[in-house]
């Protein structure tokens, strides 16, 4: 569920970011239907929410289907200045970790 970045180094000590926990997050989900022998593609629940800060992102599309499959994607965006923004550099908190 974890892999190493792109140059093959792994930072246990660095901060995890918003992106980074919905990529292991999507991957938990797609192995826990894997193991069950479920088909692992996540269906869509409701429409995909699109956020002002992730266009041309890396994770764009994790975001877009994460927020369609199980809105874990919205507890994360909540800044309160009606943007849906992801802050992407920012590191999680144990707080919205919980609220995933």
């Amino acid at each position: 569920m974890v892999s190493s970045y792109q140059d093959g180094t792994f930072k246990p000590t660095q901060s995890v970011t918003r992106a980074e926990l919905m990529a292991v997050l999507r991957r938990a989900a797609e192995f826990g239907f894997s193991a069950r022998g479920i088909n692992r593609d996540l269906v869509a629940k409701e429409p995909s929410k699109t956020f002002s800060d992730t266009q041309n992102y890396w994770a764009a599309s994790i975001f877009a289907q994460m927020s369609s499959y199980c809105s874990v994607a919205s507890a994360l965006n909540e800044i309160g200045d009606g943007l849906l923004r992801m802050i992407l550099q920012s590191g999680i908190t144990r707080l919205l970790l919980c609220g995933c």
